[in-house]
């Protein structure tokens, strides 16, 4: 328990455009303006799906947030990184079953 804690919530509506999610200007936000010293962010999105400018946008903001001493807590989705995968295909099972 923290019993000195304090919750401050940031909320951003996505984009008329669809290309920045609300999450992610909420975060961008937190840290441009130094909101907290400690960041909790649930997404669950893997990084095949987010493709080089999606991976390469959280890589610089969590290395923003890291240059400024803030502690960024993020969720992976209920299947964590095994999101990605598809396990109905062959080479999957393969992979899978030689552990």
């Amino acid at each position: 328990m923290a019993p000195k804690a304090t919750i401050k919530l940031v909320v951003s509506e996505t984009t008329d455009t669809g290309i920045t999610a609300g999450i992610d200007l909420s975060a961008l936000y937190i840290i441009d303006n130094n909101i907290a010293p400690v960041m909790s962010e649930s997404y669950g999105a893997c990084e095949t799906g987010l493709g080089t400018v999606g991976n390469a946008f959280y890589n610089a903001l969590w290395q923003q947030a890291a240059a400024e001493g803030i502690t960024v807590l993020l969720s992976t989705g209920d299947n964590g990184s095994a999101g990605c995968d598809d396990f109905t295909s062959a080479s999957t099972r393969i992979r899978w079953d030689r552990g």
